[in-house]
């Protein structure tokens, strides 16, 4: 019967074992050979010089490698007790063997994974991703590292709108939120605040033969815009000049109704953050928004009554000349604000009211026409009150400032359409304490002592 030489099969589990363990982490290794077999392509020339380096030093140790005939099994010694010739080793562009028994069940690992939006951004450390989705969807790559190769893993399973499983080392999602609104509402059926939407959520696991699982979270928004603004329109603002010209005909020329001349704006929707926003969680996304108002006047009013037998002259003959003394009153509101929301947990907004009321006595005469010779002498004094948001911790309150203007004169006086005005402080202005309203602390202050004397 034919006798060949063959290899131990011992050395070459022990040599197989020794060159998987020394690239246990080496994912191209695992990537090139699932099984954790060599080829014999010119790429796996230092592996398999690797290998035979591990099989020598074995082969060494046990000293029982023997010429056996083929299906034999291997004796580690003649029976007069002489070794055996030393084996040949196969050349190097030679396949190398397989083991003489069939191959164990082979188990794959977890290395790594990680999932992807269509925008380059990650998870963060817990696995959460936060993704604002088009109407198509946003489409999340689910991508994974593995040692060994079973076939049957990575597994991924996706749960959202239904349960699937896919196999591979890679897998996608496409995220998509239908406007379901499950959301709290103040109206319900009428309106619905966006920023207090819950996002539709897509839990993601992928799990080999060993090591650690590893479980992510998508939480996908709308990607839906919301725009609100105002400004009076030109048909009221037709009706505002109408009625003040009424009012110029009952009371005084000088009479004067203004209102909302101004805009208001707000914008809002669903963003993710940026990779160059300062925001340093990446994975998130918020609702941002931005609120732009100003009136300048939100409201006015201005009304002089003129007093003394000269101001009851019919409008025909006041036209060329009289004179007066007169009682002045002016009052504004101004409203003004800006503000935005800048990250998920960062905003600011900035608002301020103020209201202004002044009184002025004077006297005021005039020739012919009023800028042909005209003077007019008044003293006059009023408050301006101011108010701003200040947070007392997390709940809201106003800054409340007031000031007194002082008291004040003018005078003017015009002729031949040249004019000459003067204006002197008799009393200086005072600015009295801020005030602060409401004062929670106080309030719950009261309200803990009211308590205890109760009991």
């Amino acid at each position: 019967m034919p006798h060949t030489k063959t290899l131990d099969p011992d050395a070459v589990r022990k040599a197989n074992a020794d060159l998987q363990e020394s690239h246990k982490d080496d994912t191209q290794f695992w990537s090139d050979h699932p099984d954790g077999q060599l080829t014999t392509s010119p790429e796996d020339r230092k592996l398999r010089k690797e290998w035979m380096r591990a099989y020598k030093k074995e082969l060494g140790a046990q000293a029982k490698f023997a010429a056996q005939p083929v299906g034999s099994t291997c004796a580690c010694a003649t029976a007069s007790g002489a070794h055996a010739p030393k084996p040949e080793a196969p050349k190097d562009n030679a396949s190398l063997p397989r083991e003489p028994k069939p191959n164990p069940k082979i188990v794959c690992g977890l290395v790594s994974a990680e999932i992807t939006c269509q925008h380059g951004r990650k998870s963060g450390p817990s696995g959460l991703l936060e993704v604002v989705a088009s109407g198509v969807g946003d489409t999340v790559k689910c991508t994974s590292a593995i040692k060994g190769g079973c076939g049957s893993h990575p597994k991924w399973t996706i749960d959202g709108y239904w349960k699937s499983e896919k196999i591979g080392t890679s897998a996608t999602l496409n995220a998509i939120n239908w406007r379901n609104w499950d959301a709290p509402s103040a109206l319900p059926g009428l309106f619905n605040w966006a920023g207090d939407l819950r996002p539709h959520e897509y839990s993601i696991g992928v799990e080999c033969c060993s090591g650690a699982s590893r479980s992510f979270d998508v939480s996908c928004y709308p990607s839906d815009s919301t725009e609100v603004s105002f400004q009076m329109p030109k048909e009221l603002k037709s009706l505002e000049e109408e009625f003040n010209d009424a009012l110029k005909e009952i009371l005084d020329p000088s009479f004067k109704w203004e209102f909302a001349t101004g805009a208001a704006k707000f914008n809002a929707k669903w963003m993710e953050v940026g990779a160059g926003d300062p925001y340093k969680d990446k994975f998130r996304a918020y609702y941002k928004w931005t609120l732009s108002v100003g009136f300048n006047p939100l409201v006015s009013l201005k009304y002089r009554q003129k007093l003394g037998p000269l101001a009851a002259l019919p409008p025909e003959l006041a036209r060329f000349g009289t004179a007066y003394f007169f009682v002045e009153i002016k009052g504004e509101i101004n409203l003004n604000a800006t503000g935005q929301k800048t990250s998920p947990d960062d905003w600011d907004l900035k608002d301020e009211a103020e209201g202004t009321l002044r009184l002025t006595l004077g006297g005021s005469a005039f020739l012919v026409n009023e800028d042909v010779l005209s003077v007019e002498v008044a003293g006059y004094s009023g408050f301006t009150v101011n108010a701003e948001p200040e947070w007392e911790g997390e709940k809201p309150a106003m800054k409340i400032g007031t000031q007194w203007d002082g008291i004040k004169a003018y005078c003017t006086f015009k002729a031949m359409f040249q004019s000459y005005n003067r204006e002197f402080t008799l009393v200086d202005e005072h600015q009295f304490n801020d005030v602060i309203w409401p004062k929670w602390g106080e309030d719950e202050n009261r309200t803990t002592a009211a308590t205890a004397g109760e009991r």
